[in-house]
């Protein structure tokens, strides 16, 4: 009997252990590295090394995620958790090598001044007054004129502090880039999150933040549960527009611009402005070609893994109920609110995880509501309803 609680023991601790990751970050000679961020990418789950550069992280079950040492001023090593289960890891970081005296278009603060409040507008949302960047001066813009392209970059991890859901994000933005021309914009990083406040209106917030976001529709959909969860997604399909201007009519277009470019009084002919309207409406319509579609019909599941596929695009409906406080309770009131979202899948794949993370985050791309979840109602993965 004693040997068996002995060995009932040693599972248990071995257990424990294979849900931790420890080791050490050096410097390239060799000396430790204190005050290096080590967390579990978009979660709550964090450590900072010691004086010695050591440091233990207990995973929490989230062997799925991404680990990311980090520290301002040093290239930053990522690595897969489920690799590094139970080792004692070493890491070397190399101190980051700023070329920024290459650039083309110059980081400068004009381009700071002209193109922060576009830049608020499109990372952090329109919650600007419960949600602020505490450290947003050290963000370095370049914009280029000529081609409206707008590049923002962060020497410092960003410090961002949202009142409204509750939490403190170290946010280290790698990429922020927007194509005014095309209206197309993209950012990625890693972060993880800090409880500030757990009241209740708090965790209200939260859930209306979550309730119809991306982060739950991928959940869904991983967990079958799209329809039951009111989710109603639909094919849409690119289809030629017919009315779309021909190149000989483009040319004509172009041509005729380039020859009144600086003029002050232009009368415009009916055929340019003709031409002019169709080019506006677009090269392609979105058509509507299958309703109601089911989780397998766009998933594939193969060896323990949900990948999304699919040849077209997803048009994502919800019908969003608001929740309030009520004697200490989540109360849904009022009238839904019609959620409308495009998933621009169209041959790519990408691996769906449970907690509603995908792979290649950065290529996944969307619009319509979903292109609307922003800083502002930004979640942890590891976010329960009722957190």
């Amino acid at each position: 009997m004693k040997n068996s609680v002995a060995f009932l023991l040693l599972l248990l601790v071995n257990s424990f252990y294979a849900q931790r990751i420890q080791g050490v970050v050096q410097i390239e000679n060799g000396s430790p590295l204190s005050e290096v961020n080590v967390y579990l990418d978009g979660t709550r789950i964090s450590v900072k090394t010691n004086p010695d550069g050591q440091f233990s992280l207990d995973l929490g079950g989230k062997t799925e995620a991404t680990v990311v040492f980090q520290k301002d001023h040093y290239d930053m090593h990522t690595a897969a958790a489920k690799n590094l289960l139970g080792k004692t890891v070493k890491v070397q970081l190399m101190p980051l090598q700023e070329i920024e005296s290459v650039e083309i278009i110059p980081f400068t603060e004009e381009a700071y001044r002209q193109n922060i409040g576009y830049f608020l507008a499109q990372f952090v949302g329109a919650d600007q007054e419960n949600v602020k960047i505490r450290n947003q001066r050290s963000l370095k813009f370049s914009y280029d004129r000529k081609n409206q392209f707008l590049k923002v970059k962060a020497p410092k991890t960003l410090l961002i502090e949202n009142r409204r859901l509750g939490y403190q994000i170290h946010y280290h933005l790698m990429n922020f880039q927007a194509d005014l021309r095309a209206h197309t914009i993209s950012y990625y990083g890693t972060s993880f999150f800090t409880v500030i406040s757990n009241k209740p209106q708090i965790k209200i917030n939260r859930l209306n933040a979550y309730n119809g976001s991306l982060q739950h529709f991928m959940r869904s959909v991983f967990a079958r549960k799209t329809a039951s969860e009111g989710f109603i997604v639909n094919e849409i399909r690119k289809l030629d527009n017919p009315k779309y201007p021909s190149e000989e009519e483009l040319q004509r277009f172009r041509d005729f611009w380039d020859l009144n470019r600086n003029a002050k009084n232009i009368t415009v002919p009916e055929e340019i402005s003709d031409i002019s309207k169709r080019k506006n409406q677009g090269k392609y319509i979105l058509a509507l070609t299958r309703s109601k579609l089911q989780e397998a019909d766009y998933t594939i599941r193969e060896n323990g893994k949900v990948l999304l596929n699919w040849p077209y695009i997803l048009q994502v409906n919800y019908p969003k109920k608001f929740s309030e406080l009520k004697h200490r309770k989540a109360v849904q009131t009022g009238a839904p609110v019609n959620l409308s979202s495009m998933i621009y899948i169209e041959g790519n794949r990408f691996q769906i995880y449970p907690d509603g993370n995908t792979s290649d985050p950065d290529l996944l791309m969307v619009d319509g509501d979903f292109g609307n979840n922003k800083i502002d109602i930004l979640l942890p993965s590891d976010y329960q309803p009722g957190d």
